[in-house]
């Protein structure tokens, strides 16, 4: 079937890993099965370090049209999904012990801990995280509407926007984790950039 095209800007950046612009689709026309927003991108592979990324795509100001409502809490209008429902069901609950637990196989956080979860949805992951270990936490998401529904508000400090553009203090978490989010990152090695400017001296990411 036709589908209509982005309705947002979109840009061809250069390789963010070693700036040649020169690529080879690998996976051409891939639309957005989930949400059934409208476009189709190539997943194109970087023909100077075989980095991966998405080319063309939406630029940074129009990432927004893709994640804005997706992630509601109630799943009654098209497009959206119910991430709390996941979430507080025996598979989400299992998936923020897997990811809590990864975290400990390199070091086990404790109350002194600072944690910032990039693309935290609802912050469950961040419940997890206050509930076993006792850290401070912070979580950013693209998803205005999933940030208004996130889970202990008044424990847990929630913004909307990308990490490269909040304006964190250096040195102000110990622990940054970017858990299903940086695939989805315009700019990846950006984000890790910044999460490295905002990581503690001994911090982990």
């Amino acid at each position: 079937p036709h589908v209509p095209a982005a309705p947002v800007p979109l840009e061809s950046p250069p390789c963010s890993l070693c700036g040649s612009e020169d690529f080879a689709v690998k996976i051409p026309e891939v639309r957005d099965e989930i949400t059934g927003r409208p476009g189709t991108f190539h997943i194109a592979r970087c023909q100077g370090c075989g980095f991966i990324m998405t080319r063309p795509r939406p630029t940074a100001e129009g990432l927004g049209f893709y994640y804005e409502g997706a992630y509601s809490s109630g799943a009654d209008q098209p497009g959206e999904i119910d991430m709390r429902g996941f979430y507080t069901s025996n598979a989400g609950q299992l998936l923020n012990k897997l990811r809590t637990a990864t975290v400990e196989k390199v070091r086990i956080p404790t109350a002194a801990d600072r944690v910032l979860d990039v693309g935290c949805s609802q912050g469950f992951f961040l419940q997890a995280a206050r509930e076993r270990w006792g850290a401070t936490t912070t979580g950013i998401d693209l998803d205005a509407g999933s940030v208004a529904q996130a889970v202990d508000q008044d424990r847990c400090a929630y913004q909307v926007g990308r990490l490269p553009d909040i304006g964190f203090a250096r040195d102000a978490f110990t622990l940054v984790t970017f858990f299903q989010c940086l695939e989805h990152e315009s700019d990846p090695v950006g984000a890790l950039r910044a999460a490295r400017g905002v990581l503690a001296p001994g911090g982990l990411c």
